[in-house]
């Protein structure tokens, strides 16, 4: 009975201490060098359709939506001194 006691102690005191926890997400590859004065064109579509779901006192029956998403972008690297830097456009469209 004393061992449950023990952590049940332990779980409350590290429930106390850490009340925020966070995380970092990265880009794949963000800093990985690259050959200076490379040109990357970036081109993307999506298409999605399917039914929506609405609060069940709002009176909309059989509602759908089509999404249709295209994505442009240009990135090049440079040199910055002594080390290579990477700069970029990115322009996106939807139609909902």
């Amino acid at each position: 009975m004393r061992i449950i006691q023990t952590y049940t102690i332990i779980l409350i005191s590290m429930l106390l201490i850490v009340n925020n926890a966070s995380a970092q997400e990265l880009e794949p590859r963000a800093y990985s060098n690259a050959p200076v004065g490379l040109n990357f064109v970036v081109l993307g579509y999506q298409y999605s359709k399917g039914g929506l779901l609405f609060d069940p006192a709002i009176a909309i029956i059989d509602a759908h939506s089509e999404v249709n998403v295209g994505v442009f972008g240009y990135l090049r690297t440079l040199e910055v001194p002594g080390m290579s830097e990477k700069e970029g456009i990115v322009s996106a469209y939807a139609d909902l």
